[in-house]
């Protein structure tokens, strides 16, 4: 019994995968030690305990600036997310009420229907959301804070 990888050969992703890593690492600035420095070199486990802090502080900066902009777009965000889950459940149901006119043909139609519902009302969500963020936005211009 020949197995599906003999009978058809997958594709691979793995040019796309090492593009990807270098692009990512290309992007990633590295300081370089300075080769005319005159200090005495550190241990490895010393370096390497410097570029773990290092890590952990670049890290908490893009969490703390994600979560500013997150934050200020929360409305955008739910909006998107609540209307692509309605957009795929009503799509989906769509499919599948064709798929039982149809006996069964327009089952196949159920992911793409799926996928443009998702889009679809995401985007109108999203639109909605970010009205109320601009008027979050407009509302704490106003606020006093006199008392």
């Amino acid at each position: 019994m020949r197995s599906v990888i003999h009978h058809r050969p997958m594709r691979s992703f793995a040019p796309a995968g090492a593009i990807l890593a270098v692009t990512l690492l290309a992007a990633t600035p590295l300081p370089l030690p300075d080769p005319h420095a005159s200090a005495p070199r550190a241990s490895w486990g010393a370096s390497m305990h410097h570029a773990v802090a290092a890590f952990d502080t670049e890290a908490e900066h893009t969490i703390i600036i994600g979560g500013i902009i997150l934050e200020r777009n929360r409305h955008l965000a739910v909006g998107s997310a609540i209307g692509c889950s309605i957009g795929a459940s009503l799509g989906a149901g769509a499919g599948a009420a064709l798929g039982l006119v149809t006996a069964g043909i327009g089952f196949a139609a159920v992911p793409a229907a799926s996928a443009v519902g998702c889009g679809a009302l995401g985007v109108a969500g999203a639109a909605f959301g970010s009205t109320l963020d601009a008027y979050q936005m407009d509302l704490s211009d106003l606020e006093d804070d006199s008392h």
